[in-house]
């Protein structure tokens, strides 16, 4: 399925299937929106494009597994939160449409709608 888009976006709650998303969107060379969210906070960026950055450059496998653990099933979600990162990941998403030069390639937003937060963080490819 993800052969015949242009750009993916991921918006799961289920770790495998992130993996799965994007190790696809690797190996086929499709950028992918990630956001993640729980509870108040939320992460956006866009992997798989210029830097070539994977999901797990930015988070290993275990610590997303572990992190699934406490899913919003169990930590709970603020649906505001859930609007405000699917806002931001529609943005990129027109960004990368309109190959706009401020996309968040190489950076992870971090935001918190608790404490009206948001925090850019330079992200690497540890991909060898």
């Amino acid at each position: 399925m993800i052969s015949t888009y242009d750009i993916i976006c991921d918006c799961t709650d289920n770790v495998n299937a992130r993996l799965i998303i994007d190790a696809m969107c690797a190996k086929l060379n499709k950028p992918l929106v990630y956001a993640a969210v729980r509870d108040w906070e939320g992460y956006l960026t866009v992997l798989n494009h210029k830097k070539r950055i994977r999901l797990t450059a930015i988070f290993s496998v275990e610590e997303l597994k572990e992190q699934a653990l406490k899913n919003c099933s169990v930590a709970g979600i603020v649906s505001t939160t859930c609007g405000t990162l699917g806002s931001l990941q529609a943005a990129e998403t027109l960004k990368l449409i309109l190959n706009a030069d401020s996309l968040l390639d190489g950076e992870i937003l971090c935001v918190n709608t608790l404490l009206n937060s948001f925090r850019k963080l330079k992200v690497s490819s540890l991909a060898k």
